[in-house]
């Protein structure tokens, strides 16, 4: 379990977000003592479980369209070597889901270890009743046999490609396996969100998911540049103007309180205290506690003027409104950070894209 000093600051970081520190794997979950490494395959004289380094609940979901309509693939991490699988076909309905144990054989004889799927544990569906979805459940088997043997890179790069075409990409901050996309981006397999399930069984967050709702649609807004103003948010110095309203919150924002076309605000983040290693493990963790729906493809991760920056996209799912959003990670003394976040309405900043980059990146964006 991560330390308390964690989940506190990270609440500071994620306003309005409010969650458990109980991460425990649910007590419904299947106990095993010594089980076969696969439900098809014999067992191998020696196999050591498949141990995934992830937060207890953290789930990525993937959508394919390779085929006439989007299947959608989840993998929650339970524990441990076990992940709790759950793929989706909206068109008809059909949903698979079922708890699975992971093992490796070990390398011998100028052999790689490989992956063994261990027992498989039914929660709903039938496994065999979607030929699409039994092909795309093998795939991911395969794409995480690519990982285990390509994953030593992660030690130089947060993010690279591998497989026979090298079509694989593979990004650190992905939960469960890293896997981000297979194939081409419009006929593919591609990050569809990523998030925590307290409860991974029961929790709509994970179990609910089966693609994204129609975006509402957000005000068209157009912003016009005012007077310059500077203003000081965590010690730095952000240069603003006449469109901004500070509040009491520390937050400064366009629009009303209750209703903001867009706010800024920075704040400051120790990772010693916090226990995390660097900066890329902060990413992956504000994007699991980030509350609203990550669109996977917006994602991007850059750097400018040394500094690392994200760009994502997020639905709201109370409201159904799309937010763009930008974090920038700026060093300060030790292991201390301030942590800058722009916010605003997709369609706001779609059509203020340039004014809200220079508020940031001055005019290098």
């Amino acid at each position: 379990m991560r330390k308390l000093a964690l989940v506190l600051l990270l609440a500071l970081i994620v306003a309005g977000l409010g969650f458990s520190e109980d991460l425990q794997i649910p007590d419904q979950r299947p106990q095993r003592t010594n089980p076969p490494p696969s439900e098809n395959q014999a067992a191998p004289t020696e196999y050591t479980p498949l141990i995934f380094s992830e937060y207890p609940g953290a789930f990525a979901y993937w959508r394919d369209t390779r085929g006439p309509s989007p299947i959608y693939a989840g993998l929650c991490f339970l524990g441990g070597n076990e992940l709790y699988l759950r793929f989706i076909l909206p068109s008809t309905g059909a949903e698979i889901s079922f708890s699975q144990t992971f093992f490796v054989t070990p390398a011998a004889n100028g052999r790689t270890s490989r992956i063994e799927p261990g027992p498989v544990r039914l929660i709903t569906g039938d496994l065999g009743s979607e030929d699409a979805i039994h092909r795309l459940r093998f795939e991911i088997y395969e794409w995480m046999q690519v990982w285990l043997d390509t994953r030593s890179r992660f030690e130089e790069f947060p993010a690279y490609q591998a497989g026979s075409g090298g079509d694989v990409e593979f990004e650190y901050w992905i939960p469960v396996f890293q896997f981000r996309s297979a194939g081409l981006p419009d006929k593919g397999v591609s990050l569809a969100t990523v998030g925590l399930a307290l409860e991974p069984f029961t929790d709509p967050a994970f179990n609910a998911f089966a693609g994204f709702s129609e975006p509402k649609k957000g005000p068209v807004t157009k912003i016009a540049a005012q007077a310059e103003q500077e203003v000081f948010l965590d010690g730095l110095s952000i240069k603003l103007d006449g469109n901004w309203v500070y509040g009491t919150d520390g937050f400064y924002r366009i629009g009303s309180a209750k209703t903001p076309l867009a706010w800024i605000t920075a704040e400051g983040f120790d990772l010693e205290d916090a226990g995390i290693g660097d900066t890329f493990d902060l990413i992956k963790l504000l994007l699991l506690y980030s509350g609203p729906q990550m669109i996977g493809d917006s994602f991007r991760v850059f750097v400018y003027d040394e500094y690392p920056c994200i760009f994502y996209m997020a639905q709201d799912n109370q409201t159904g409104l799309v937010h763009a959003r930008y974090r920038m990670f700026v060093p300060r003394e030790g292991a201390r950070l301030s942590i800058v976040t722009l916010c605003a309405l997709e369609s706001v900043f779609t059509l203020n894209r340039e004014y809200f980059e220079s508020l940031l990146f001055g005019d290098a964006r």
